[in-house]
């Protein structure tokens, strides 16, 4: 036994106090003895013999001596908090999930965790919260009311952490030693990574049942339509569950449910589910992963309808080729286009995005383009010059045919649009015979209109797209990407600079090995008798036996 209050030799000094202090009361008459005075001429002799708290001459009483010394030492022993010593050398890492996957289950992991710290030595164990970060809730040592403390208000998020990293950094901390690593919820170690651990470690998994039983979404995507239909598109979902039964997975496209073609097992305990021929006009597809819906994964549907576009009559027949040879293009009056191109100055289409055709004497730059806010500030004007393929035009040369520095500005404006130099679509200029022409042009049009390609995948905690200005989180809050990523950190609903929404989902880790099958329980170890409850309770039965040798007049 081992004591985490104090030292052994504390304890130690503490009884041998309790031990004189009890002696020096034991020798003192505490209570009034009743005397019968057969004559009054020993009536102060009686007083003398009847006075309480007086020093006897001899020591009376040892076993209700004994009785009150043990009741005493226990409840110092308690004090100083002992643990027994079986499992010694033998440690305990908790890994606590964390994840939105946990949500509606995460206080019921956490009061099954409780049971199993209570058991074990405070020495030995360490739980970690494995949240969007690893956070230490419990050191070796501490007490169990700090681990209460830090998770209190904790509100399951993405679940991003490497859990064979930290599995590896703390094995390696002391290798000889035995470890039991106790993963508490639905989150798995990579099959290859667990092979390689040696005998000393061993792997468990403590989940509470609940609304997911034990489901993790491993993918959740889109992609073209299986059907060859191009204004459609699949989404394919594989979830990992426990038993052998298919899931109910309860699908919504913007609100309205959809039917997923019959799951067929992938591998064990691995489903595939897939949804068909779903219309590609940018709706909202969500899968309910629990009854009442709260928990989900979702996604925003490619937009790969026509894009509508008035054109203004009398523009150039080269840049009327140009649209008409665009399959996504839809020629359309103002009233019902998202976009139009236009001389510049003129009124056609009012206040909707323009592509328009300038003249080089009136401007200074010859390819232009207003953005709406910081969308192409910081040096992101170099990004869209790429993504619209003027990366791969001939500068120079088309500088020295037209006689004059060609130069790409940008300014922000109440909305995006494009502004070329007329001259530039000349025959001399060269610029229309390239193969940047056409591309130039098809990908102006979508970069007015925000039109993008729909990620296929967007997970928590990976690198999504390259973005131009801030993005909008599920908080309402703007995040600026890391250089040309932005990496969600909050599963729902983002918007990009332009307003356009994507979602993104908590979705577990590509692993090389599969997910491991771990031997896992849904009930902890119950509660234990650890040693402070088997002293107190000795305590306990010690006093009332006192008690009653009192009741009964056989003790003092």
């Amino acid at each position: 036994m081992t004591f985490t209050g104090m030292s052994l030799l504390g304890v130690g000094l503490g009884i041998a106090a309790l031990a004189g202090a009890l002696f020096l009361l034991q020798r003192l008459r505490v209570r009034h003895q009743p005397l019968t005075v057969e004559t009054t001429l020993f009536w102060n002799d009686a007083i003398e013999e009847a006075k309480a708290r007086v020093l006897v001459k001899r020591f009376r009483h040892p076993w209700a001596y004994i009785l009150v010394l043990a009741i005493t030492s226990l409840l110092w022993i308690a004090f100083a908090r002992p643990e027994l010593s079986a499992g010694a050398g033998m440690r305990h890492l908790f890994l606590l999930d964390g994840s939105s996957a946990m949500a509606g289950r995460f206080d019921e992991a956490v009061e099954m965790l409780e049971g199993e710290l209570r058991v074990l030595p405070s020495s030995s164990r360490t739980v970690i919260l494995c949240g969007d970060v690893p956070r230490t809730l419990l050191l070796p040592g501490e007490n169990l009311l700090l681990f209460e403390a830090r998770c209190e208000d904790y509100v399951p998020g993405p679940g991003r952490v490497d859990f064979e990293a930290l599995v590896e950094s703390y094995r390696d901390e002391d290798p000889d030693s035995r470890l039991v690593v106790t993963i508490v919820g639905d989150a798995s170690l990579d099959a290859a990574f667990v092979k390689t651990l040696p005998d000393t470690v061993t792997v468990r998994r403590l989940t509470p049942p609940g609304a997911l039983d034990g489901m993790r979404v491993l993918a959740f995507g889109q992609g073209p339509a299986e059907s060859g239909r191009m204004d459609r598109v699949d989404v394919l979902a594989t979830v990992r569950v426990a038993g052998g039964e298919a899931p109910a997975l309860r699908a919504t496209l913007n609100g309205q449910s959809v039917e997923a073609v019959a799951g067929w097992r992938a591998a064990d305990g691995v489903w595939e589910f897939r949804w068909k021929d779903l219309p590609a006009e940018g709706g909202r597809f969500r899968v309910a992963l629990s009854p009442s819906g709260e928990v989900f994964v979702g996604l925003v549907l490619a937009d790969l309808r026509p894009l509508p576009v008035a054109v203004e009559p009398g523009l150039p027949d080269v840049l009327l080729r140009a649209l008409d040879a665009d399959p996504e293009v839809a020629m359309a009056d103002p009233s019902s286009a998202v976009l139009v191109v236009r001389w510049q100055g003129s009124g056609f289409g009012g206040e909707l995005p323009a592509f328009e055709l300038g003249s080089a004497a009136g401007t200074e730059d010859a390819f232009y383009f207003e953005y709406i806010g910081s969308e192409l500030e910081t040096g992101r004007l170099r990004d869209l010059v790429e993504d619209l393929g003027l990366d791969t035009v001939d500068g120079p040369g088309l500088a020295e045919r037209l006689e004059r520095t060609v130069t790409i500005g940008a300014s922000p404006g109440p909305r995006r649009g494009a502004r070329i130099w007329r001259e530039l679509l000349d025959e001399k200029a060269g610029f229309t015979g390239s193969a940047a022409f056409p591309v130039f042009i098809a990908r102006s049009l979508r970069w007015l209109a925000a039109r993008r390609e729909e990620p296929r995948r967007v997970a928590v905690g990976e690198p999504l797209l390259k973005t131009s200005g801030p993005v909008t989180v599920p908080s309402g809050e703007e995040r600026d990407p890391v250089g040309d990523l932005f990496t969600p950190r909050r599963p729902g609903r983002h918007a990009d600079a332009t307003g356009r929404p994507f979602e993104a989902s908590v979705l577990e880790p590509i692993r090389g090995g599969g997910a491991a099958d771990l031997v896992t329980s849904t009930k902890n170890r119950g509660w234990s008798w650890d040693a402070v409850s088997v002293v107190l309770l000795t305590a306990l039965g010690l006093l009332a036996t006192e008690w009653i040798f009192l009741r009964r007049g056989s003790m003092p």
